[in-house]
This record gives structure tokens, C-alpha cells and sequence, in this order.
């Protein structure tokens, strides 16, 4: 009730304060009355129109996520900028701000925020890897330069290449059996005849049973043979013979061995190992050179064949019988007219 009588109160202070401006003021023409009234009309369109915009802003910000209270300015300033248009009022022109330099703090390059900064991941080790190493693979080692050199018959030039080589006498004592064949082949070629008998002697002493021993000894005894050693060259043959009893060349070794016991003037062995031919190659083809040869020896000779001592025929490789006068190896048979 005493709401209501406030209420009141207020409407008579307010009329009576319209009497007072009544009275003040002059009377108004009537344009501006109208004017007044169409001010009137159109502010309460407005009010309207601010109250559905508010609500539907309302109900969009709720949506958007918008405060009430900005949505609540914002209609207040719409209302406000409705009631001056419909008072004639004009916007004023924009005035454009002039453009603000940007700081020196701007252009620093922004520090992350920590909060969204990813945690920092340890890397991993790298996986170890396993390097297996290839198993070196010896190379073949190929013949020396001497040996390719003699291979394609360039002999005088393996010669100089052996003396590049720490020389013969180390390619000797390095040498297998094929590699001493061709040194001695090179030597020979080279007119080193020493060179060449050497060879082939160790070849005989080292390899007596690889396959090239009864040829290095058929050659031993050609080259010792043209050197004048015929006791030597006799020993080589019977080595030849020893060695391949069957050999192609055992025939022709033979019959060098009883021409060059001829030769020597062992006429007793020379008739024995003419025997020994005659008894293994009976139409051998130096049968009869043998013969003759024999026969002169012994026309030329008759009585030196008393004094000479027998050796074994097939003593091999062993010396020969030593030369007359000398007193006869133990075991041998005494000489034809010893007592």
C-alpha cells in the first residue's frame, strides 16, 4: 500500500511539473508537435525492434557461446543509433586511424606457450649393427715372371729376369720339379751349361720319383756327355734306365752306355752291356754300330781288356767301375787274368 501511495505522489508531482513547463514555455508549432509525435512513433518502433534483436541475440549467444551483457550493450547501442536516425541526426564520418608501427616486441618470435608444449621424447639409441667383415680370399699366386717369360719361349729374357730376382741359384733352391726343368731349359738356352747340370741334379736328388726324373736324367747325361764327362754321362744313362726300365729312351740309353764305355776303354763292361742289348732289344737298331765299335776296341787294345776292372751292369745310378790300375770295389768280380 505504501507503494501504491508513492506511486501516486509521484504522478501528481509529475503533472504538475508538465502544467509548470506549460506555462514556462512558448506555445510549440505545430510541425514540431507533429514532429514530435512521429519521434515518438518511430522511438517505440525502435524500442520493438530492440527487444526482438535482443532476444534472438539471447538466444544465439547461448549458442555461440556469448555473455548476455554484450549482447545487452550491443542493443543498447543499436537502440541508440536507431532514435538518432529517426531525429534526423547524420553519422558522422569515419575518421581512419592512422597506422600503428608494430612494436619491437611484435616481431620477437613468440615464445610457445609451456602448457602446450609436447614433452620432449629421449631419442633412441641407433640399433647396432653388426658389421661382419668378408674372410679375405688369398689370390692365387701365378707362376714368376721367369716361368711365364719361359713358358712363351723368351728364354734370354727370363735369364735377365732371374737376375732381377735375388738370381738362379734362389730360384733353385725355391724351385719344384717342372720349375727346375725349365731352369735348366733356360740355362741351356742361355749357353750356362753348370747352371743347367745343376738344376737337373737336384732335380734327381729332390724329386727322384716325380714323373720328370728319368728325362732330367736322360738330359744330365747328353749335357755331361758333350762336355767330355763320359763316366758321368754313363752314370746318368744308367739312371735313365733305372728309373723307367721301359721308357722310350731306354734303348738308345743303353747303347750310349756301352759306346761310352767303349770310349772309355772298359772294354770288359763295354761287352757285357752289349749283351744286355742285344738280350732286351734284339733287332735293335744300333746292334751292329755296337758290334763294330766293340771289335775295333778290343783289335786296337787286345791286351789293355786284361787289366780292366768289371763294374755291375746294373748298378743304376751307382759310379762306374774306376779307371785301370785301381783296385776293384768290394764284391766285384776279379778281372779277366787275375790271379
Amino acid at each position: 500500500m505504501a507503494a501504491l501511495r508513492d506511486h501516486g505522489a509521484d504522478d501528481e508531482r509529475l503533472a504538475q511539473l508538465w502544467r509548470r513547463l506549460d506555462e514556462e514555455l512558448p506555445e510549440r508549432p505545430a510541425a514540431v508537435t507533429s514532429g514530435a509525435a512521429r519521434l515518438v512513433r518511430w522511438g517505440g518502433v525502435a524500442a520493438a525492434a530492440a527487444v526482438l534483436l535482443f532476444g534472438a541475440g539471447v538466444v544465439v549467444g547461448s549458442r555461440l557461446g556469448v555473455s548476455p551483457e554484450a549482447l545487452v550493450s550491443s542493443e543498447r547501442g543499436a537502440e541508440a543509433t536507431t532514435t538518432d536516425r529517426a531525429a534526423g541526426e547524420e553519422d558522422p564520418a569515419p575518421t581512419p586511424e592512422p597506422p600503428v608501427a608494430p612494436s619491437s616486441e611484435s616481431l620477437l618470435p613468440l615464445t610457445p606457450d609451456p602448457r602446450f608444449v609436447p614433452p620432449s621424447r629421449t631419442p633412441k639409441p641407433p640399433a647396432t649393427v653388426e658389421v661382419v667383415e668378408p674372410t679375405p680370399v688369398a689370390r692365387p699366386v701365378g707362376p714368376p715372371e721367369w716361368q711365364q717369360l719361359a713358358d712363351s719361349g723368351e728364354y734370354a729374357a727370363a735369364y735377365q729376369a732371374l737376375g732381377q730376382q735375388a738370381g738362379f741359384q734362389r730360384a733353385l733352391a725355391q724351385a719344384s720339379a717342372d720349375q727346375l726343368m725349365t731352369l735348366a731349359e733356360v740355362a741351356r738356352a742361355n749357353r750356362q751349361r753348370g747352371l743347367a747340370t745343376e738344376a737337373l741334379r737336384q732335380l734327381l736328388a729332390r724329386y727322384p720319383g716325380d714323373p720328370n726324373a728319368p728325362l732330367a736324367a736322360l738330359a744330365l747325361g747328353n749335357l755331361l756327355e758333350a762336355a767330355g764327362d763320359k763316366r758321368g754321362a754313363a752314370q746318368a744313362f744308367a739312371r735313365y734306365r733305372a728309373l723307367s726300365p721301359d721308357g722310350d729312351f731306354a734303348e738308345d740309353a743303353l747303347a750310349r752306355q756301352v759306346m761310352s764305355a767303349i770310349e772309355q776303354g772298359h772294354l770288359t763292361l763295354a761287352r757285357k752291356l752289349a749283351a744286355q742289348y742285344e738280350k732286351d732289344y734284339p733287332s735293335g737298331r744300333r746292334a751292329q754300330e755296337m758290334r763294330d765299335a766293340l771289335a775295333e776296341a778290343e783289335a786296337s787294345d787286345a791286351g789293355a781288356a786284361a787289366d780292366e776292372p768289371e763294374a755291375d751292369v746294373d748298378a743304376g745310378a751307382a759310379e762306374l767301375a774306376p779307371s785301370e790300375g785301381a783296385a776293384p770295389p768290394p764284391g766285384a768280380a776279379p778281372a779277366e787274368g787275375a790271379p
